[in-house]
C-alpha cells in the first residue's frame, strides 16, 4: 500500500469516526437540569436528562457532527453561543426537537417590568429603578403594604413595628396561627421571566431553635414551587437569608412565601429585595411597538414640516478626514431653532443624528459643548453643510411625548411615557440582551427553527464561515436582525425577519452568500397605521451583502433605505438578484433604490424581480430638494449588469442608469413611475474623457407612464449623448402623452414623439435609433377632460403686460414689448447681456392635480430652445420647481402652438396671507443673449382626475404561488371590467387573470365620453375646432394656432 492510499484511508476513517461518535444533546428550559448529561431528551427518574440553560451549552466541549436539539416551547433570556466549530463535512447542528413545533424554541431578550415598579416622575412620565425591584415594599417604608398573610383559621397577625428588636430600623412582625393548618407570610405578586437569574434576600429574626421555610412559588393553583425550598433555623438574632433562583418558565404572578413555623410563634422581617442581574436596558417595547429614545426637537416643531424631527444646521461645519479617508466634520453649530425644553442642557454623552447626505445619517456622541458648538465623535462620513437636518437624544427633559423612553445610567433609572399616556402597568418590556445568537468567528454550523425577539442584535454571524441559518424568526431588534459582516460561504434561507431597528440582513464585506426565500418586513423603520413611527437611524439596506451574492426569492416589504444592495468591492462580483419582491422602500432616505448596484458590484444579474412603491424622503436635506427614488438603480460606474424581465412601478424613476457602462436592460415592464420609466444620466468622466455613461443596450422593454411625463429621459452634462448606447424594439405607451422621450444636455431640453425622436437629426443624439419600436396611442379618444378655465391671469395679454416680468443678472437688461400680432396681442422679450427668463403672472396650483399647458411662441432664429417650467414664485423656498422637469421645444421663426401636461408637486396659492407665497408662475428659461422670444395665448387649464377619462391598472402577484385575479373595478366600477385591454398587445382582458409568482400585467381602458374625432387630444365634447390636423398642437379648446373657434 503506497503512502497516498494509506493517507486517504486514514482521512476516510477519521470522517467515519466523527459521525459515529457524534452526540445529540438536548436542552429544555422547563424540564432540564444543567447538572445532567444533556444526552437524554426527557429526564430519567430525576437522575439524568436534558440541560436547562443556553449558558450550559456555551461551556460545552462539542465535537464536529454533534446535534443540539432545543425543546419546542422552551424560552431563554440568554445568548446562544458555542465554544467549538464543526467541520465542512461534519457541521454542528442546532435545531428544534421537532420540525413541526407548535411553539418553536425561542430567545426573548427582554425583561418585564412590574406595574408596581413604575412610580410617577412627572405628569404622564413614569420611573422605575434598574434593575427592577420585584418586591413592592421590601424596605417596609410603607408599613406592611404589599405584604399579606394566610392561615386556615385566619387568626394569624401581620403588623409593622417602628421599634424593632435589636434594630434601629422599623420591621414587620408576623405571628402564626395558634391552630392547626399552617400559616404563610406572602409577598406581593410579581412577574418573572423564564431563564433569567434572580437574586436577593430578606433579613429574619426567628426565635432560637425554631424553623421556617422560604420559597418562591406560583401565586395561584397549583402553587408549584419556582425556587428551591430553603429551611431556616432561628438563632434569636437577625439573619440575612439569600434568595437565588432561575425560573424554568415565565409567570405573571410569582410570590415569596415564608411558612410552616410553629403555632403561635412570632418572628420579624425587614430588608427584602429581589432583582434580576443584567446590564443597562437597550430598548423598550409595548408589544411590537418600539418606544422612541427621548429626542428633540419633536415632530410638529416646524409648522411647514409637520412630520419632521430635524432642526437645521445654520452653517457649514469643519472639514476633517474620517476613517475612510473622506472629509467629514467633528463639530456642529446650533442656533435658536433648537429650542431645548426648559431646564435641559446638552452635555457630553448625549447623542446626535445628522443627515449629512441624502442617503446617509450619522449617529455620533457629543464629547464637548462650547457655547453653541457641539463637538462629537466619530467624525461624520460627509462634511456637514448649512441647511442639513439633525436632532439630539439622551436627556430626560427631551422625554416629552407619548411613546418615548430613556435610561439614565447616572441614577440607574428607566423613564417612560406610555404610547396611550396611561399608567405603564405591565405593558412595557425592556430589552436586556445584546445578542440572541452569537456565532461570531465560528465555522461549519447549521442553525434552524429558532425564534429570537427583543434583543439588540438578533443573530450575529460576523467573521463566520460555512454557516447555514434556516427557518428562524428574528423580530423586534434594536439594531440589525442578522449581522454577517465579513462572513464567507453563508446560507440564509426561509427566515422571517420583522421590525428590525437596523438592517434586516447586514452582510457587508461578505463573500459567497446565499439569501433565499426570506420574508422581511419593516427593516430599519417601524410603521404604525399610515405613518412612520420610528426615528431616522443609520441604516443601509434591508438586504446588504458583499461579493458573489445570490439573493433569490425574498419578500422585502417596508424598508428605511434600499431594499437590496450588493456592495462587493471585487473586480468580478458575479452576483444574482432574482425573483425578489421589493415593496415600499426608501421611506426615510433619498437618492435611494429598491435594488441598487454600483462600481463595487460588476457583473450582477438582476432578473425577474418585482419592485413597487419606492418613496424617497427629503426631510433634513434643506430647501428645494426633490425626492430621488429609483426602482432599479445602476449607479456610478456599474458595469456588465444585466437587468431583465423585472417589473418596476411607482418609483420616481423606474430604472436609472447613472454614469454606468456596458449594461443590458432587457424585457422589463416599467409602469407608473412618476418622472420617467427609464433615466439615462451622465455627469462624470472619471474613466472616459467623453463621459462614463456609454455602450448600454436597452431592448424589448415596455414603458407605461401614467402621467404626461416622457417614458425615457436622456440627460448628459458632459457633452455628446452619442456614446450612451442603443435602444431597440421597445414598446411605448402614449396614452397620456405622445411625447415619449426627452433629451437634455447643457442649454437644451427637448421632448419628442416617437416618430420625431427616431427622425431627429440633432448631432447630439444617437439614442433615437430605436429600431423596431412601437407605441400605443388611443386613436379616437382623448386622454384628458378639462376641468376648469385658464388659471393664468392675463395669459392672453388682454391687459397689456400686467403681471408679466423678465429677469437677467447683468446689464444691459432684457426688454419686454407689448405688440399687436396678426392674431391679436403678443409679448416680445429680448434677452439682456446674460441668460434671461420671462415670467407669467402668478397663479395657484394644487398638489397632485394635473394641468394642461398651451402657449403660442416664435423665436428670431429657427431651432432656438424654448424651455417653459412651472415653479414657485417665492418667497420660500424660492423658485422651487413644481413639475417633474423643465419642458423643452425647438422654436421656429413661424408662430407655433406648444402644449404639455404636468402634475403639480405642491400646493401653492397666489397671495397666500398665511404662508406669504406670491404664487406659482411659468418661466420661459434659457433665453440667451442675442435671442428674442415672442409669446401669446398662455393657457393653463386644470384637468379632471385621470380615472374620469383613461384608466390604467397594474396587476401583480407578490406571492410565491400562482394566483388568479378578478377585475380590480368589480366592486366600484364594474362597467369598466369588459373594457380593459392588455399592454402592449392591445388584446381584451379575460377575467380572471392568471399570474405566476411575481408576474405582472399592465392593462388600460378608456372613458367612451372622451371620443376625439380629429385626434388632437381634446374630446369632441370640449373641442371648438373640428378637423384639426393630428400633427398640430392645440389649446384646451382644441384649436391650433391658425384656427378660430367655431370655424372649420
Amino acid at each position: 500500500m503506497n503512502f497516498s492510499t494509506r493517507a486517504f484511508i486514514i482521512v476516510a476513517l477519521s470522517l467515519v469516526q466523527q459521525h459515529v461518535y457524534a452526540t445529540t444533546y438536548y436542552i429544555d428550559s422547563k424540564l432540564g437540569n444543567d447538572g445532567w448529561s444533556g444526552k437524554l431528551q426527557a429526564g430519567t427518574s430525576g437522575s439524568d436528562g436534558p440541560w436547562q440553560s443556553l449558558d450550559r451549552l456555551a461551556g460545552a466541549q462539542l465535537a464536529p457532527g454533534d446535534i443540539i436539539q432545543l425543546q419546542c416551547g422552551s424560552k431563554w433570556t440568554q445568548t446562544l453561543r458555542l465554544k467549538n466549530s464543526g467541520t465542512s463535512d461534519s457541521p454542528i447542528t442546532i435545531r428544534p426537537t421537532s420540525p413541526t413545533c407548535g411553539v418553536p424554541p425561542s430567545i426573548d431578550g427582554s425583561q418585564s417590568v412590574d406595574a408596581h415598579s413604575w412610580v410617577v416622575h412627572s405628569n404622564a412620565i413614569y420611573r422605575t429603578v434598574w434593575p427592577v425591584q420585584k418586591f413592592q415594599n421590601g424596605s417596609l417604608a410603607s408599613g406592611v403594604t404589599g405584604w399579606t398573610s394566610w392561615s386556615a383559621s385566619a387568626d394569624q397577625k401581620l403588623v409593622y413595628e417602628p421599634n424593632c428588636p435589636d434594630s434601629s430600623d422599623g420591621c414587620a412582625a408576623f405571628t402564626s396561627s395558634t391552630k392547626p393548618g399552617g400559616s404563610i407570610l406572602i409577598s406581593n405578586e410579581f412577574m418573572i421571566d423564564g431563564g433569567i437569574a434572580y437574586s436577593g434576600g430578606i433579613s429574619l429574626r426567628i426565635p432560637a431553635g425554631n424553623k421556617i421555610k422560604a420559597l418562591v412559588r406560583r401565586g395561584s393553583p397549583p402553587y408549584e414551587p419556582i425556587s428551591a425550598v430553603q429551611w431556616i433555623t432561628g438563632t434569636g438574632t437577625w439573619q440575612k437569608i439569600n434568595i437565588a433562583f432561575t425560573p424554568r418558565y415565565s409567570l405573571t404572578n410569582a410570590r415569596l412565601d415564608i411558612e410552616d413555623g410553629p403555632a403561635g410563634m412570632t418572628y420579624h422581617f425587614k430588608g427584602a429585595n429581589l432583582t434580576s442581574v443584567f446590564a443597562k436596558p437597550l430598548g423598550a417595547w409595548v408589544g411590537d411597538l418600539p418606544l422612541l429614545p427621548a429626542y428633540h426637537p419633536n415632530r410638529g416643531h416646524d409648522a411647514t414640516r409637520p412630520t419632521s424631527v430635524y432642526a437645521t444646521t445654520p452653517a457649514n461645519s469643519n472639514a476633517v478626514r474620517n476613517n475612510i479617508g473622506v472629509m467629514g466634520s467633528n463639530y456642529l453649530d446650533i442656533d435658536s431653532m433648537l429650542k431645548l425644553p426648559a431646564g435641559t442642557t446638552l452635555k457630553a454623552g448625549n447623542r446626535l443624528r445628522i443627515r449629512t447626505a441624502p442617503w446617509h445619517l450619522d449617529d455620533v456622541t457629543i464629547t464637548k459643548v462650547e457655547g453653541n458648538r457641539l463637538y462629537f465623535d466619530p467624525v461624520t462620513r460627509y462634511q456637514i453643510q448649512s441647511g442639513q437636518g439633525y436632532f439630539v437624544l439622551g436627556e430626560l427633559g427631551m422625554l416629552d411625548s407619548p411613546g418615548e423612553w430613556l435610561y439614565d445610567s447616572s441614577t440607574g433609572s428607566a423613564y417612560a411615557w406610555a404610547p396611550d399616556s396611561n399608567t405603564p402597568s405591565n405593558q412595557i418590556r425592556l430589552s436586556v440582551l445584546e445578542k440572541g445568537v452569537d456565532l461570531s468567528g465560528q465555522s461549519n454550523i447549521t442553525i434552524e427553527g429558532i425564534d429570537v425577539r427583543y434583543t439588540s442584535v438578533g443573530i450575529d454571524l460576523t467573521n463566520t464561515q460555512n454557516i447555514t441559518l434556516n427557518s428562524a424568526s428574528v423580530a423586534n431588534t434594536v439594531r440589525e436582525g442578522i449581522l454577517a459582516a465579513k462572513a464567507q460561504n453563508i446560507i440564509i434561507t426561509s427566515n422571517r425577519i420583522w421590525q428590525t431597528g437596523g438592517d434586516a440582513i447586514s452582510a457587508p464585506g461578505s463573500t459567497i452568500i446565499r439569501v433565499e426565500k426570506n420574508d422581511i418586513n419593516q427593516s430599519g423603520v417601524t410603521v404604525a397605521g399610515d405613518r412612520i413611527w420610528s426615528l431616522p437611524a443609520t441604516t443601509y439596506s434591508a438586504i446588504h451583502t458583499g461579493a458573489f451574492a445570490n439573493i433569490i426569492d425574498n419578500r422585502v416589504n417596508t424598508s428605511s433605505t434600499f431594499g437590496i444592495w450588493t456592495q462587493a468591492e471585487w473586480v468580478v462580483a458575479n452576483g444574482v438578484i432574482e425573483s425578489n419582491a421589493v415593496l415600499n422602500s426608501c421611506l426615510q432616505m433619498n437618492d435611494c433604490g429598491g435594488i441598487y448596484v454600483n462600481y463595487s458590484s460588476p457583473s450582477t444579474r438582476i432578473a425577474s424581480n418585482l419592485v413597487e412603491r419606492v418613496s424617497g424622503n427629503v426631510d433634513g436635506l434643506g430647501p428645494n430638494i426633490r425626492t430621488h427614488a429609483i426602482g432599479i438603480y445602476l449607479d456610478d460606474l456599474a458595469t456588465n449588469t444585466v437587468v431583465e424581465n423585472n417589473t418596476v412601478a411607482w418609483a420616481d424613476h423606474g430604472i436609472q442608469v447613472h454614469n454606468a457602462y456596458a449594461n443590458q436592460i432587457n424585457g422589463n415592464l416599467l409602469h407608473g413611475n412618476r418622472n420617467s420609466q427609464l433615466w439615462f444620466q451622465e455627469n462624470t468622466n472619471k474613466l472616459a474623457s467623453t463621459g462614463d455613461l456609454h455602450d448600454n443596450k436597452v431592448f424589448r422593454n415596455r414603458f407605461v407612464p401614467t402621467s404626461a411625463a416622457p417614458s425615457v429621459a436622456i440627460e448628459g452634462l458632459i457633452g455628446s449623448l452619442t456614446h450612451f448606447g442603443v435602444l431597440s424594439e421597445n414598446h411605448y405607451s402614449a396614452l397620456f402623452s405622445k411625447r415619449v422621450v426627452s433629451e437634455s444636455w447643457p442649454g437644451l431640453n427637448l421632448a419628442y414623439t416617437l416618430a420625431e425622436w427616431i427622425g431627429a437629426s440633432n448631432q447630439q443624439t444617437r439614442l433615437q435609433q430605436d429600431a423596431g419600436s412601437s407605441q400605443l396611442v388611443q386613436e379616437g379618444y382623448a386622454p384628458y377632460l378639462a376641468g376648469g378655465n385658464n388659471i393664468v391671469p392675463n395669459g392672453g395679454l388682454t391687459n397689456g403686460t400686467g403681471g408679466w416680468s423678465s429677469w437677467n443678472e447683468t446689464a444691459p437688461f432684457s426688454t419686454r414689448t407689448y405688440e399687436t400680432c396678426s392674431f391679436g396681442p403678443c409679448l416680445r422679450v429680448t434677452a439682456g447681456a446674460s441668460e434671461t427668463l420671462l415670467s407669467t403672472p402668478n397663479f395657484s396650483v394644487e398638489s397632485g392635480h394635473v394641468y394642461r399647458v398651451s402657449f403660442d411662441a416664435r423665436t428670431n432664429i429657427n431651432g432656438n430652445f424654448i424651455a417653459p417650467v412651472v415653479r414657485r414664485g417665492g418667497p420660500t423656498p424660492l423658485y422651487e420647481r413644481l413639475m417633474a422637469a423643465s419642458e423643452g421645444f425647438a422654436g421656429s421663426t413661424e408662430w407655433r402652438r406648444y402644449s404639455f401636461v404636468f402634475t403639480a408637486a405642491k400646493t401653492v396659492n397666489a397671495g397666500d396671507p398665511t404662508t406669504g407665497d406670491l404664487g406659482a408662475r411659468m418661466d420661459f428659461e434659457n433665453i440667451l443673449p442675442g435671442q428674442t422670444l415672442w409669446v401669446a395665448n398662455v393657457e393653463i387649464v386644470p384637468l379632471l382626475p385621470v380615472e374620469n377619462t383613461l384608466r390604467t391598472q397594474l396587476i401583480t402577484n407578490r406571492g410565491r404561488a400562482p394566483q388568479s385575479y378578478e377585475c380590480p373595478d368589480q366592486e366600484t366600477a364594474p362597467e369598466y371590467c369588459n373594457q380593459y385591454y392588455v399592454f402592449p398587445e392591445g388584446t381584451p382582458v379575460s377575467w380572471p387573470v392568471d399570474l405566476p409568482p411575481l408576474g405582472a400585467v399592465s392593462i388600460y381602458t378608456i372613458n367612451q365620453t372622451t371620443r376625439d374625432s380629429d385626434g388632437d387630444g381634446i374630446a369632441d365634447s370640449q373641442d371648438l375646432c373640428a378637423n384639426t390636423l393630428t400633427t398640430d398642437q392645440v389649446n384646451a379648446s382644441g384649436c391650433a394656432v391658425t384656427q378660430v373657434p367655431g370655424r372649420q
